[in-house]
């Protein structure tokens, strides 16, 4: 009685112990004895979905197997740069030596990868699919390597360039701009353009050479150079060296200049002036004033730059005048820093200038005939730093005055006065 009791109950009343395999306790749809391996989750059982979550979802026998709907892409990452390549692997958690991350164009170089930054060397170094883009350098083909081009810049990547042009010969790194120049081997070293038989670049090729040079060691030094005196070197090359001072001969006297059939004694007059050509030697004034007979018409002065050896003919006279060349001196008349000649005659008459440009100026007349003699002299007469030019005229056995002028450029005036053949003279300031 008991017995039929207790099994009508169970059929009533089916077991829902947790060791009943036949029940779902989880209410999956599945039961233990069905396949469900975890029937305290609903989301595990037979054929559930496999996810990466550590969770055998589906039952199989394998956690987070390899059809799990999200299991991740990994990459293979041979060079160790943290990007992958093109081989691949799917899984759960990545395999050993893949990555999340794709891209690198060649997993062989650690260099190479998506980002990386961009060197020219004819590779792609960022992955872009672009080889060395954006680096193009300027500079000059420079085939021997040192450090000097040639031709024109160029753009380009890879390529040997230089920094800088003018290499003349590309092919020896020992010539370029910047050599150190051997002379008189026949090779342009710095490339100058000039001749490699001329060392002071002087245009002038040495003796030693077929040249005229007489020292290639000296730009001023040269055929036909400007002579310094005094300086012991041969500048022009002519075999000699100047002196500072006039030396040799000059024809002077009744054989030098004829006018107008008179003789004229050129040498009665002569005065040293300053350098005035900037050659560094005194000028010399020759004087023929008045000829073999008393009185002349018209005088002479030559102007002598530089210093001469031998003898010279004076040839024309730089300037001519009545009585010119009675005196001669040279100041600096107008203040501009230059002297000018001053020379004396009849009249007294004062020439001022130079052999180009002069201002004759006349003082008042003395009586009496030419031909005039006298002094002229620049003097400070005030002590005041600014020069005066003394003028003293007279006429021989006759009269004669001394004016003393502050501006010579302004002439004399009427307060001048002369004196007798007696002798004395009057100071007058002007």
């Amino acid at each position: 009685m008991i017995s039929l009791l207790l099994a009508c109950v169970q059929g009533a009343f089916p077991w829902t112990g947790p060791d009943n395999p036949g029940h779902d306790f989880d209410d999956d749809g599945q039961t233990e004895l069905q396949g469900d391996c975890d029937d305290t989750n609903p989301l595990v059982f037979l054929g559930a979905e496999e996810l990466c979550n550590g969770v055998d979802d589906d039952c199989d026998g394998t956690v987070d197997g390899g059809d799990a709907t999200d299991r991740g892409l990994w990459y293979r990452d041979q060079d160790g740069d943290g990007t992958g390549g093109t081989i691949w692997a799917t899984g759960c958690e990545a395999p050993d030596g893949y990555v999340s991350d794709s891209g690198d164009c060649d997993d062989e170089n650690a260099g190479v990868l998506p980002g990386a930054e961009e060197i020219c060397d004819g590779a792609d170094q960022d992955c872009d699919g672009l080889v060395d883009e954006g680096l193009d350098q300027e500079g000059w083909l420079d085939g021997d390597g040192d450090g000097w081009g040639v031709g024109e810049p160029v753009q380009g990547c890879g390529l040997a360039l230089a920094l800088q042009g003018g290499d003349c010969d590309d092919e020896q790194a020992d010539v370029n701009p910047g050599a150190t120049e051997t002379w008189y081997d026949g090779v342009d070293a710095n490339c100058s353009g000039d001749s490699d038989f001329d060392a002071d670049r002087d245009g002038f090729l040495p003796e030693q050479f077929g040249g005229w040079d007489c020292d290639d060691g000296d730009p001023q030094t040269y055929p036909n150079a400007p002579e310094v005196c005094d300086d012991g070197i041969d500048q022009d090359c002519d075999g000699t060296a100047i002196g500072c001072r006039h030396e040799g001969t000059w024809a002077l006297g009744t054989t030098n200049r004829v006018k107008g059939g008179t003789q004229v004694r050129a040498g009665d007059v002569v005065q040293i002036i300053p350098d005035r050509d900037g050659d560094g030697v005194a000028e010399l004034l020759i004087g023929a004033p008045w000829n073999t007979f008393q009185y002349a018409s018209t005088g002479y002065v030559w102007l002598i730059s530089g210093a001469d050896a031998g003898t010279q003919s004076l040839g024309a006279a730089t300037w001519s005048g009545a009585g010119l060349g009675a005196a001669m001196t040279s100041m600096d008349v107008d203040g501009d820093g230059d002297e000018e000649v001053v020379l004396l005659g009849n009249g007294p008459t004062l020439l001022i200038g130079d052999d180009t440009s002069y201002t004759t100026v006349a003082g008042p007349a003395l009586a009496g005939p030419t031909p005039m003699v006298g002094v002229l002299q620049p003097v400070d007469a005030d002590a005041n730093g600014d020069l005066e030019l003394l003028v003293a005229a007279a006429l021989p056995s006759l009269a004669g005055a001394v004016y003393l002028l502050q501006d010579p450029l302004s002439g004399f005036d009427d307060r001048s006065a002369s004196v007798s053949s007696a002798g004395g003279g009057l100071w007058q300031r002007r």
